[in-house]
């Protein structure tokens, strides 16, 4: 344990706050006299809180008092994804709401909320939570009596007050980042919505495809490790991107299975199989620094360059036509949708000129350096949150108290 600084000191969690673990769902209470909203795991969100989606219990006015809501609680998920167990937000809804017992409620007496809040989260981070949790099923559960006996970093009300602002004026830096990006992404929809509105579809992708879509490279999930050459699977596949090839996982290939499933740039890969919103998701390879494979989930296609630009057909297979394409074309089995080889060859194209191919490039590609410097810009201010939680809420660094 830490050794605090003076005038700090760790007290319990229920000596700080009180902790009540919510009330237990059933269908006896889905109808009665006392019809009150109650928030669940799936309304606690990192940070926040979605009232979007509130469901009604019957709670009588003891139990309504014992498992009400005020402004300033904090919420954190008591059974969850092990690595979400503890996972927090301050309720700042409206009165009359209650909660459920897949949460725990911190009501704070001696601490302020928000230095609670950011402790939690710091607890969350570093998982201190998940040392603690119990696994039952696949939900794993923190429990009231687990959250009440950890040791909590108790500084000066002053201290707390001045570690508040300084997460809160980061806050403000991380929101106002977000609500940029995600101007940028709605700008981008819209361009993909013109796209697609602007272009009659006539031709298809076996009119630029070098040669038939190509399975990708089959291997065990054993075979997954930490050597070999980068491999390309579903899960890699984001926003019409590899997300982070040097983050890939590696698997051990011969000579003859990288040149058969090896990737080059201006490569497009379109996953075969996934859920049915998902089959068809294609990213653009763009750039490779030694030789990677994809897995057999995927497909790949080579585009020819004289007849349409990579980079145009990349963004053609983020419109409704394309993925509507695919979602109609899928075969269900299990849970699972795939497409094959002939669903791909078949998709319809807007092929306009060359010159007007470039043109649109370049206007999306304005639009993804935005959007890629501001997620960077995002990830720094994350970083500089976590690092100065790490500082702050362990009194590692002090500040001047006015």
């Amino acid at each position: 344990m830490r050794e605090l600084p003076p005038s700090w000191e760790y007290r319990r969690v229920d000596q700080v706050g009180d902790v009540q673990l919510g009330r237990q769902r059933s269908p006896a209470l889905m109808a009665g006299p006392y019809m009150r909203p109650y928030l669940r795991v799936a309304n606690v969100l990192d940070g926040h809180i979605d009232y979007s989606d509130v469901l009604e219990m019957n709670f009588s006015p003891y139990e309504a008092e014992t498992f009400g809501l005020l402004p300033g609680d904090i919420l954190l998920n008591e059974g969850q994804a092990l690595d979400l167990v503890g996972r927090c937000a301050i309720f700042d809804g409206p009165p009359g709401m209650c909660f459920q017992n897949t949460l725990l409620r911190f009501r704070s007496h001696t601490v302020l909320p928000k230095f609670a809040a950011a402790t939690f989260k710091h607890w969350l981070d570093r998982g201190e939570f998940r040392k603690l949790t119990r696994q039952t099923t696949s939900v794993a559960h923190l429990g009231a009596g687990q959250f009440s006996s950890m040791l909590f970093p108790l500084a000066p009300l002053r201290e707390q007050q001045q570690i508040v602002e300084i997460l809160d004026s980061v806050d403000d830096l991380i929101n106002y980042s977000e609500r940029i990006l995600q101007k940028k992404l709605a700008l981008r929809k819209a361009m993909l919505a013109s796209l697609t509105s602007a272009k009659e579809a006539n031709a298809t992708m076996a009119d630029v495809l070098e040669e038939s879509p190509k399975n990708g490279l089959y291997r065990p999930w054993s075979d997954y490790g930490d050597d070999g050459v980068p491999i390309i699977r579903i899960d890699s596949i984001r926003g019409g991107e590899v997300d982070g090839i040097e983050t890939l996982r590696r698997v051990r290939i011969n000579a003859s299975e990288g040149r058969i499933f090896g990737v080059r740039p201006g490569d497009i890969l379109i996953n075969r199989v996934n859920t049915a919103d998902l089959v068809g998701k294609s990213a653009i390879i763009r750039d490779v620094t030694e030789c990677t494979v994809f897995e057999s989930n995927i497909m790949r296609c080579h585009i020819k360059e004289g007849i349409a630009r990579a980079r145009y057909i990349a963004l053609w297979l983020g419109t409704g036509v394309a993925t509507s394409h695919f979602r109609n074309s899928a075969k269900s089995a299990i849970g699972q949708a795939s497409i094959n080889q002939r669903d791909v060859t078949s998709c319809p194209v807007a092929l306009p000129s060359l010159p007007d191919q470039l043109s649109l490039i370049q206007r999306f590609e304005s639009v993804r350096l935005a959007i890629n410097l501001r997620k960077g810009e995002l990830l720094q201010l994350r970083l500089l949150k976590q690092g100065l939680m790490g500082d702050l809420l362990t009194g590692r660094v002090r500040l001047l108290v006015r």
